[in-house]
């Protein structure tokens, strides 16, 4: 992703703005796996997933094999297999065979009461989850074999660790956001490159762009800042080194989604069930807030999690009651 490199300032305005409710309960995660079809996952009590068409927002499918509340969806383009996790412990695989087909393809059990953290890698086929005390590695050309489990801490450590957020930074690295620490792998070895204490509370997403030719990294975090990293390594030696902009934010940021096109990132923030959450755009070339959207029809909640789909300029973001709110960017730069 190759940010903008023009310093003329960017204008943003709303063509058009919808909502819906799409579950009875908080809507933790969703993602576009294709520039109408948008996916949710919630909190609600029968633990489903729906496809959404988009922008009329007619349900195409609901799918349900979840025990419990679902944390994070991914969506591996290559494989047409969207990946969910939730708090029972368990990675569910879905494959598309259709536009309003999809179909329970694998359930992989995890070994603790949460897993959170997924991720795909389409050119090696593989597909990392995230618990408490593992990442573990699993092929998914060859019967969804499980190839590695890299070991964070000893199983006997007992604490709230929880694996929120991997992020592929190349060929054989990633980094994982584990409670308030952000940890570079080198997966091939399962070797820990380096870690560093990045937040003072949960680092709820990672991002990375690339801008004038050098990668940066973000993490959002219930701290309620947005901190841009940036990788240095000599040799065998890696240092995060922490860049400006910091963005210090009043609530929580726990939604995070990059428009590449343009320069802007876009954070969900929430303090929680009660309080009113907001849309914030922020521009990285100036290092500055530009748009604040706080929604009279969606009340006093939170916002949890936003996407972006650049065919359609849709932005997406999913509230603590379950509801959704599109808005149609047009951005002029």
């Amino acid at each position: 992703m190759i940010f903008r490199q023009s310093q003329d300032p960017i204008s943003v305005v709303c063509e058009e703005q919808k909502s819906f409710v799409a579950h009875d309960k908080a809507i933790r995660d969703l993602i576009f796996i294709s520039p109408t079809i948008l996916a949710t996952g919630s909190y609600d009590n029968e633990f489903s997933i729906k496809l959404w068409d988009v922008p009329s927002f007619q349900l195409l499918q609901k799918l349900i094999g979840h025990k419990g509340k679902i944390r994070n969806l991914q969506y591996s383009e290559k494989l047409r297999i969207l990946a969910s996790s939730g708090d029972e412990c368990t990675v569910i695989l879905w494959k598309k065979l259709a536009r309003t087909k999809w179909v329970l393809i694998k359930i992989i059990p995890g070994k603790e009461f949460m897993t959170w953290g997924i991720l795909f890698d389409d050119k090696r086929n593989y597909l990392f989850t995230g618990c408490s005390h593992y990442i573990e590695i699993f092929h998914l050309k060859k019967g969804f074999k499980k190839i590695r489990s890299i070991p964070i801490r000893d199983e006997h450590v007992y604490g709230h660790h929880v694996i929120y957020s991997i992020l592929k930074y190349d060929d054989k690295r990633i980094l994982s956001a584990d409670n308030e620490k952000i940890i570079f792998w080198n997966y091939i070895r399962g070797e820990k490159l380096t870690e560093i204490v990045a937040h003072s509370h949960y680092i709820y997403r990672l991002r990375m762009f690339t801008y004038s030719n050098v990668q940066y990294i973000l993490s959002s975090s219930e701290d309620k800042f947005l901190k841009f990293w940036q990788l240095e390594h000599d040799n065998s030696t890696y240092k995060l080194n922490a860049l400006f902009p910091t963005i210090n934010n009043n609530i929580a940021i726990t939604g995070l989604a990059v428009l590449p096109e343009y320069g802007l990132v876009a954070m969900g923030c929430s303090s929680g069930i009660e309080g009113r959450g907001k849309l914030i755009l922020l521009d990285c070339t100036e290092k500055k807030i530009i748009k604040e959207y706080v929604f009279d029809d969606i009340g006093n909640v939170g916002c949890l999690c936003v996407a972006w789909e650049p065919k359609n300029r849709y932005l997406v973001s999913g509230f603590w009651n379950g509801k959704i709110k599109l808005l149609k960017l047009n951005i002029n730069v």
